[in-house]
């Protein structure tokens, strides 16, 4: 929004609670600047920076949001894409503080070997989950109910429409990473080689159609 000199990282945040529009503040003590932020966790996301103050302003948003949760997280799991920023953070549960106290962001990858966090605007990333060692993947929340299969059409393809297509060890796996997918749809399963497909429409993108040795659904039926 703007930035400005004022003596404290205090009266920093009380010019942010007196402007309309404004939700977080970075303050350099360095030489009193601060900014003015009209996002939770300014445009691309809270990052690390030596030197830097910063605080949204309502930090109480996420109520229900714990760091240590992982029944939305994936493990040896990759969300490509739909990166917002990425960084070194000291743990999977800063990455996912970082994530929450951002407003656009859906999901993170961590990766455990150097630790670098990527934050990310859409829930399972660009095109959804892909299996990846040494990774761990978070969506800020999803469905933890157990997947409903009784929808699956045996001998059916839905064909077109891919996300994107991976090995998963049973229809299960397939249908719950579609269902981390913020565009996934539907899917194809070929148990002979444990092929997955994610789709972004139901039915796929010219609708079922009988094929021998598929397993198709729509991951809401």
């Amino acid at each position: 929004m703007r930035d400005f000199k004022t003596e404290t990282f205090e009266e920093c945040a009380q010019q942010c609670r007196e402007s309309e529009g404004c939700k977080c503040i970075t303050y350099r003590p360095s030489d009193k600047n601060c900014w003015l932020k009209n996002k939770r966790g300014g445009g691309n996301g809270a990052h690390p920076k030596d030197g830097l103050i910063s605080m949204n302003i309502d930090c109480g948003v996420n109520k229900n949001f714990q760091s240590s949760d992982r029944s939305c997280a994936m493990d040896n799991w990759d969300f490509g894409g739909a990166d917002m920023r990425d960084f070194r953070a000291a743990d999977f549960e800063e990455c996912s503080i970082a994530c929450s106290d951002s407003a656009d962001c859906r999901s993170i990858t961590f990766r455990k070997s150097d630790n670098n966090c990527w934050l990310k605007r859409k829930q399972g990333g660009d095109k959804g989950p892909r299996p990846q060692e040494g990774l761990i993947s978070r969506n800020m929340e999803c469905d933890t109910s157990d997947i409903d299969t009784s929808c699956q059409r045996s001998n059916y393809d839905f064909g077109g429409a891919d996300l994107r297509d991976f090995k998963a060890d049973s229809i299960q796996v397939c249908a719950g990473a579609c269902r981390m997918s913020q565009d996934c749809q539907s899917i194809t399963y070929r148990p002979s080689d444990k092929n997955c497909w994610l789709k972004n429409k139901r039915g796929g993108g010219n609708g079922p159609s009988s094929k021998g040795g598929l397993i198709s659904m729509n991951v809401s039926c």
